[in-house]
């Protein structure tokens, strides 16, 4: 027997069975919202790059903060066409809102022209040889090329993953397994596993096994990367828990690093204005402002 509000109420009552369910799903709502909270701060905070960046300098990219704010400006205040359409990778598991927005800034920061850009998303995805052939057929849908082995001339951004499958649609026909190839001029990319993922621990699926440190998918990349007719520009973020700085670039090359942002500093790279300058410029056909150096820490 329990006393409700002065009033006996035995356990086995309807109205304590009503009163106790009552209270379990205030509490699972409370849970709820609690968790709630959570993933929306997180999500809030992943894009504020700026309000959350290490101070950790690097000599090779030695802009300040004004000068980047205000080439930032200058870019998007002075249009100019692109020599060929930019391609934009997502990574793995990535929603196509962050590709949208990736895209979204380069366009704006370069011809202005959102034609320019292609955005290539595949939440689902889980085989970075099939994400390549898939990539390659939406270019040659999107910008069909006269030649059945080869699509027309691009650059490529790849995020995260995106990077391996740019560099893996780019093999020659022979080593790749594809029924066409990826002909890229540039292929930046953006906290790419090129050496592995840190976080690729467990093979949860073929991707995340390719992206394992040691992976042999890694080392036929960087077998063929000498011979490449593609320009590898990688960079990196600093505090990056999912790749690592150093992880970002091919071995015996070096990625042109910034600081990263305490939290999410892998995702915060493709929101960077220093990283957007630098390839903005690139894509303009104007001088870079950074150069490859090795990142202080993985």
């Amino acid at each position: 027997m329990l006393v409700v509000a002065g009033s006996p109420v035995c356990v086995e009552s309807p109205v304590f069975r009503l009163l106790a369910e009552r209270s379990r799903r205030m509490a699972n709502a409370a849970r709820a919202s609690s968790a709630a909270t959570v993933m929306a701060g997180a999500m809030l905070c992943a894009p504020l790059a700026g309000c959350f960046t290490l101070d950790v300098p690097n000599p090779s990219f030695a802009v300040p903060r004004d000068e980047i704010a205000a080439e930032y400006r200058r870019l998007r205040e002075t249009p100019q066409p692109l020599e060929r359409p930019v391609v934009v990778l997502n990574g793995y598991r990535g929603t196509h809102l962050r590709g949208l927005n990736l895209g979204s800034d380069i366009a704006r920061l370069t011809s202005q022209n959102r034609d320019d850009v292609m955005v290539v998303s595949y939440p689902l995805a889980s085989n970075i040889p099939s994400v390549s052939q898939r990539v390659v057929d939406a270019i040659n849908q999107r910008w069909p090329s006269d030649d059945p082995s080869r699509t027309i001339e691009v650059d490529v951004i790849g995020f995260s993953m995106g990077g391996l499958v740019a560099r893996h649609a780019a093999l020659p026909l022979g080593s790749s397994g594809l029924e066409r190839r990826l002909v890229a001029r540039r292929i930046f990319t953006l906290g790419t596993p090129h050496r592995g993922a840190r976080a690729a621990v467990l093979a949860v699926d073929n991707a995340v096994a390719q992206m394992m440190p040691g992976a042999v998918f890694l080392s036929e990349l960087d077998s063929a990367l000498d011979g490449a007719e593609y320009e590898l520009i990688p960079y990196a973020h600093t505090n990056d828990r999912i790749v690592g700085a150093r992880n970002a670039a091919p071995l015996g090359r070096d990625p042109i690093w910034t600081a990263g942002t305490a939290t999410f500093s892998h995702f915060t790279i493709t929101t960077d204005k220093r990283v957007l300058v630098d390839m903005a410029r690139r894509l303009r056909g104007e001088r870079p402002w950074a150069e490859p150096s090795e990142p202080p820490t993985n």
